[in-house]
């Protein structure tokens, strides 16, 4: 049983998810996001924003890098539009929700360019992620997440 099979019992709505662009890199996505225990209900509805998501971003056959300014952009249009793809009216947070998934799933893939903010103290955290590379091993994702901890510190 695949993700889509456990997750949409209507054969019109599995297939679509299935026949839908980037299916595999989809797939791939929101199996992550099910071994970090995001519940069910949760894992659908991002299923179907990320329908969206690529839509509006232009995905058809592969992805591509953004900038934040493009996924901005393609958020606003999201939460104004009111054409036949969308079920329910634009609410409140359709910004902020269109935003979290796909900026989730944006740098998964890492296809979002995001500019590396000015650190204090640039010199010693140079050192410091060099040290827990090369002495400790660590991942980069990890030595990245470590690195923001000890320059929120700093600062």
């Amino acid at each position: 049983m695949t993700l889509f099979e456990y997750l949409f019992k209507d054969p019109a709505a599995l297939r679509r998810q299935t026949t839908a662009p980037l299916c595999e890199e989809r797939l791939a996505f929101l199996t992550h996001m099910k071994a970090h225990d995001r519940k069910r209900n949760t894992l659908r509805a991002m299923t179907t924003h990320l329908l969206h998501i690529n839509r509006t971003l232009g995905f058809s056959n592969e992805m591509r890098v953004l900038t934040m300014e493009e996924l901005r952009s393609a958020g606003r249009a999201w939460a104004q539009y009111n054409g036949p793809l969308r079920k329910r009216v634009p609410g409140k947070y359709s910004y902020e929700l269109y935003m979290r998934i796909a900026r989730g799933w944006l740098r998964f893939h890492k296809c979002l360019e995001e500019s590396r903010k000015a650190r204090i103290f640039e010199c010693k955290l140079g050192d410091f992620e060099k040290t827990l590379r090369s002495r400790f091993g660590l991942a980069t994702s990890t030595i990245e997440v470590r690195s923001r901890h000890v320059s929120g510190f700093l600062n």
